[in-house]
């Protein structure tokens, strides 16, 4: 223990660190660069090259100049843009998605169903789903930013249920059931099961939680301004009971390969 303790201390020794124990830490260079527009630009297009663009029908996605659309669901004005372990990272220094529309002709955001930190939503009618939706009566497209809660994924964040919160999903097929084409960008810190979304809307892009520039990359590929280059490195499952679920897993189901059912 000794020979060990010692050559770290000799290392900080010639490291100059007894004599200057903060080395080369200097505040006011460290407020210059925090946040700072280069390194904004780099998170920027860290969160474009992480989503994925699990489905399209072609012309859903991207939405092009002159088309009008709206943006609802609890993440269309949310900062939650962080996982839990995002360390120093403060959900007021991110950029929502309604804040990176913010300006731009034939966009409408109606935030609705948030979901709190224990992965409940607070109760919405269908008088209510269909209220908002008249908002967006005129808009050629919609987009749902829909998702879970930060704290209800990572170490500790185990669930029942990978689904989408009800109240989203009541959301998305109100929305689907007025004939407009739908695009669902999905916020989560692991893969959820989307089947239904999968069977509804035209196009659906998993953002996960793309940090403090997450809003304007969302907003980069809504608008085409950026391709969608993510890949999966998991699998999404079709239903809770696949689960556990990896690449290279064997089949240990019935009935067995080759025989009929009865």
């Amino acid at each position: 223990l000794d020979s060990a303790v010692l050559r770290v201390l000799r290392l900080k020794k010639e490291m100059g660190l007894f004599d200057c124990p903060f080395g080369h830490a200097d505040e006011a260079a460290e407020a210059s660069l925090h946040l700072c527009a280069p390194h904004r630009e780099t998170a920027r297009e860290l969160a474009r090259r992480s989503m994925v663009l699990l489905k399209n029908d072609g012309d859903t996605l991207p939405i092009r100049a002159g088309e009008t659309f709206a943006v609802l669901g609890p993440y269309a004005a949310s900062k939650q843009m962080l996982d839990i372990w995002h360390c120093e990272g403060r959900e007021e220094e991110c950029v929502s998605l309604a804040e990176a529309l913010a300006g731009r002709d034939g966009v409408t955001v109606l935030p609705c169903c948030p979901v709190n930190a224990d992965g409940t939503s607070p109760a919405i009618t269908d008088a209510e789903l269909d209220t908002l939706l008249a908002k967006a009566a005129s808009c050629d497209k919609l987009v749902l930013a829909l998702g879970e809660h930060p704290s209800m994924s990572a170490e500790a964040g185990s669930r029942a249920y990978l689904d989408l919160p009800e109240p989203q999903m009541r959301l998305l097929r109100k929305a689907c059931a007025t004939g407009k084409p739908v695009a669902v960008a999905v916020f989560s810190g692991r893969p959820l099961v989307l089947t239904e979304v999968d069977g509804l809307a035209q196009a659906i892009l998993q953002a996960w939680f793309p940090g403090t520039e997450g809003g304007n990359a969302l907003a980069d590929l809504l608008l085409g301004r950026a391709s969608p280059s993510g890949r999966l490195t998991m699998s999404f499952p079709y239903a809770l009971g696949q689960l556990p679920l990896y690449y290279n897993h064997l089949p240990t189901g019935r009935p067995k390969h080759g025989k009929a059912d009865p």
